[in-house]
């Protein structure tokens, strides 16, 4: 990618206001207009004008001009979160805040850190897909949709004046701006970024060795196998039996292939361990402990004349429920697709 050239007159030393991040492929004539708007009102915008693949990386030029800026828009359509580009300046734009959600930073610091950020949703009301990648203080706020563009600049402007300093200062601050550089760019097979409850990400760089690739396609296949993950199951007993069995699987696989796959190889700072353990006590547990009981106390009003399904679904907590596991199947998802990249499925 790279910037767009109506940008780059009297710029000073690259330095930006606003950075706009997209997906080349859906918004880019939303993003344009966004950038003519701006430009027009004096505000010096990056805006990377070259298409790109979905698969492809952040490059380096458009990650230093994210860093050189005070505010990011994001426009997080349906397809954002699947280009790995667009994952990597979100990344990028969130690491100060959760970098101050890890030291346990104040209320105050983490909404500093979070003005720099300005969500464009999608024209259609966004997905359970779309918002379980958003932090809950930035789901708080009503943002503008996609196609009102001088609401937009008018809510950059007035972000600009509370955000007195760039993603790269505030990063050097809290001592993140090496360690987020060498995620991206130092060799690794593959780097992660899973999204988990609660706004909260597991990023890293990740070098399996054999043992782990094998360990990888032992857990994707019973990822593939769970119909609680890959399809929809008839009862929500169904889907927590699924999840459970997935449960108790990671953990014999765990055991059996021994601490070798838990410790990072390399310069790895993740290994199969991590992401086993994250997906059993940040995806699994939650869930299960809070429905299993839940749902069990109410399986015993069933009469005898009732359904499954048909007492399920007049259970009070039913939409509840279906709305937890949907974002439970979403993250198992993006695991398994991960899985399958460490064991080279084609």
């Amino acid at each position: 990618m790279t910037y767009d050239e109506t940008t780059t007159n009297g710029t000073p030393n690259g330095q930006w206001q606003v950075f706009i991040s997209y997906s080349w492929q859906t918004t880019h004539a939303l993003a344009k207009q966004l950038h003519t708007a701006l430009t027009r009102q004096g505000v010096l915008v990056y805006l990377d004008s070259d298409e790109i693949g979905p698969g492809e990386p952040i490059r380096r030029n458009v990650f230093e001009a994210l860093l050189n800026a005070r505010v990011m828009v994001a426009y997080v359509d349906p397809v954002y979160f699947s280009r790995r580009y667009c994952q990597e300046e979100w990344a990028t734009a969130l690491a100060a805040y959760r970098s101050i959600v890890r030291q346990g930073g104040s209320l105050a610091e983490r909404a500093l850190a979070l003005t720099s950020i300005v969500v464009v949703q999608p024209i259609a009301a966004p997905n359970s897909e779309l918002i379980s990648h958003i932090p809950t203080e930035l789901l708080d706020t009503r943002w503008p949709a996609a196609d009102e563009t001088d609401t937009i600049a008018n809510v950059v402007r007035h972000r600009l004046i509370d955000q007195p300093i760039t993603f790269g200062e505030r990063l050097i601050r809290l001592n993140e701006l090496d360690s987020l550089r060498d995620w991206l760019y130092r060799p690794a097979a593959f780097r992660v970024a899973l999204n988990l409850p609660g706004g909260h990400q597991l990023v890293g760089a990740w070098e399996p060795d054999e043992q782990e690739r094998r360990a990888s396609w032992e857990l994707y296949v019973e990822l593939q196998s769970r119909v609680a993950v890959v399809g929809r199951p008839g009862t929500f007993r169904e889907a927590l039996s699924s999840l459970h069995s997935l449960f108790s699987t990671s953990r014999s696989l765990l055991r059996s292939y021994g601490p070798s796959i838990a410790r990072p190889k390399g310069a790895s700072d993740l290994s199969f361990g991590h992401v086993a353990f994250v997906m059993i006590n940040d995806i699994l547990r939650p869930l299960l402990w809070e429905w299993h009981i839940r749902l069990l106390d109410y399986e015993t009003s069933r009469g005898p004349d009732d359904s499954p399904r048909e007492h399920e679904l007049r259970w009070q907590y039913a939409d509840d429920f279906q709305t937890a596991f949907d974002e439970a199947q979403l993250r198992l998802r993006g695991l398994a697709d991960l899985l399958k990249r460490v064991a080279e499925v084609p």
